[in-house]
């Protein structure tokens, strides 16, 4: 079923040559994008697959498109139940590519889900200047355990966002504690990244059920950071186990992280333990685009029964919340940084 959307993009860009319908290669007449996008965390993750297609030729012409199925991913989605309909495709490709002008773009939300290996969409007639978004999608998994590579570094696309932590007395005070966090993003790939956005919070208030429970009191803070950096107090999140509370929150955001370069922030602050046996768990939010490597197969495309073989711009977005898989272990006078997995949480969801 085609649905007619509103006009979204109205770009110049110059049209190609018509195709030469005897020669594959020369098979353009098409503008294509392709993204991929992960979006979740703690419940799952969804992989959503989009190819958009305009047709930049003077003609009508019939189009077909496969998405191949990755092994890798399940054939159920948490946000889309069926392959294809509803999936998410909001984006504003504008901001990335030129994109020529469109008449009229349709939402193909209804493949053939009759073989295992690929899904299709077949027999779309696109007019001249026409477009079509073909929304794909599936669920990739547990969220948190796909994207760990090790304590304190984990890795989403090129982006490695490594942790240092650091808990002590505080000199002036002893019933005080003194918690530091460094966080580094390094870019350790040969593309660009676009629009890297750290957020990191650290809850101080559990809902633990029947009541909350405060874990501390914060004394004071300070943020040290030499790019674009936000910061709220009291900010109710959901940390990295999936327990609801209150706490501080950095957001940080770099509009170009360039090949092989980094940037950080360190964050510091005095609290006054409310318990004596807690622990807590900072988390981060990634939000990254960017190129490269794919995530999901190239759909395969035929235009007027020929394979499509030209230009196929690309996009991949990460929008992920993750823990850190550290923690401040505060146990009376037994202060640590630790592994989850190296002791029995006080507090479970």
């Amino acid at each position: 079923m085609k649905i007619l959307l509103p006009i979204l993009l109205v770009f110049l860009v110059s049209c190609p040559k018509p195709p030469d319908p005897e020669d594959e290669q020369d098979s353009v007449g098409l503008f294509v994008i392709e993204k991929d996008r992960l979006l979740g965390g703690f419940n799952g993750i969804d992989n959503y697959h989009n190819t958009f297609i305009i047709n930049t030729t003077h003609d009508s012409i019939i189009i077909d498109i496969e998405s191949p199925t990755p092994d890798t991913l399940k054939r159920e989605s948490t946000l889309s139940p069926a392959f294809g309909r509803n999936a998410f495709f909001d984006f504003d490709y504008s901001k990335r590519f030129d994109i020529p002008n469109t008449e009229i773009i349709y939402l193909a939300d209804k493949p053939d889900t009759s073989t295992t290996g690929s899904h299709f969409w077949n027999d779309f007639r696109l007019g001249p200047s026409d477009g079509i978004h073909v929304p794909y999608s599936s669920y990739r998994g547990e969220g948190e355990q796909l994207y760990i590579q090790e304590l304190g570094v984990n890795k989403f696309f090129d982006l490695e966002v490594i942790s240092d932590y650091s808990i002590k007395k505080n000199l002036i005070d002893s019933t005080q504690l003194d918690i530091q966090i460094i966080q580094t993003m390094q870019n350790t790939g040969p593309d660009t990244l676009f629009w890297v956005g750290v957020v990191l919070y650290i809850p101080k208030g559990l809902n633990t059920k029947p009541s909350d429970t405060n874990l501390y009191n914060l004394i004071s803070d300070t943020v040290i950071c030499d790019i674009r950096c936000d910061y709220a107090r009291d900010f109710g999140r959901v940390d990295g186990f999936a327990v609801r509370g209150t706490g501080q929150q950095i957001t940080t955001r770099k509009d170009t992280l360039l090949p092989y370069q980094s940037y950080n922030f360190t964050y510091q602050m005095i609290i006054e333990p409310l318990l004596d046996k807690f622990e807590i768990y900072p988390m981060y939010i990634i939000y990254i685009e960017t190129r490269g490597e794919r995530i999901w197969p190239g759909s395969i495309i035929t235009i007027n029964n020929n394979r499509y073989s030209g230009p196929v711009q690309y996009l991949k977005v990460c929008g992920l919340a993750i823990p850190t898989y550290i923690l401040f272990s505060i146990n009376g006078d037994d202060l640590q940084v630790l592994s989850p997995d190296d002791i029995e949480p006080t507090f479970k969801p």
